[in-house]
């Protein structure tokens, strides 16, 4: 179990990597959208509350298999939306594309979750 969890934490942190590399592409797309507007700025508290409890080194987070499977796979998701983003872009920059739209909004909800969870965690311990 041990090996397990060690493998979903390095998974999650390559995980996370591609995430920010998928933010850096999906980023013309934030300045288009008013939902982008607002998925950008949650996702940079999303970042820095990572970059915080990558720091703290919270024993609990990092041994949760669920948690860190959660994290992997909206990484995952992310990531697709900005590989769409990046096939369509010259078509998706209109501003009316209701795919990107509804993204936003529940890559928002999703990480505002996830940065209350780190904050649930690390009170917690």
């Amino acid at each position: 179990m041990k090996k397990l969890n060690r493998c979903f934490l390095y998974i999650r942190h390559i995980s996370f990597i591609t995430f920010l590399i998928a933010i850096i592409i999906l980023y013309p797309a934030f300045m288009e959208y008013d939902l982008g507007n607002i998925c950008f700025i949650i996702s940079f508290l999303y970042i820095i509350s990572t970059f915080i409890m990558f720091f703290i080194k919270n024993k609990y987070e990092e041994s949760n298999i669920f948690n860190n499977f959660v994290l992997w796979f909206m990484h995952i998701y992310i990531c697709y939306v900005s590989y769409r983003y990046y096939l369509i872009k010259d078509y998706a920059i209109t501003g009316d594309d209701i795919y990107f739209k509804f993204n936003f909004l529940m890559i928002s909800i999703c990480m505002i979750i996830l940065c209350f969870n780190k904050v649930f965690i690390s009170i917690d311990n």
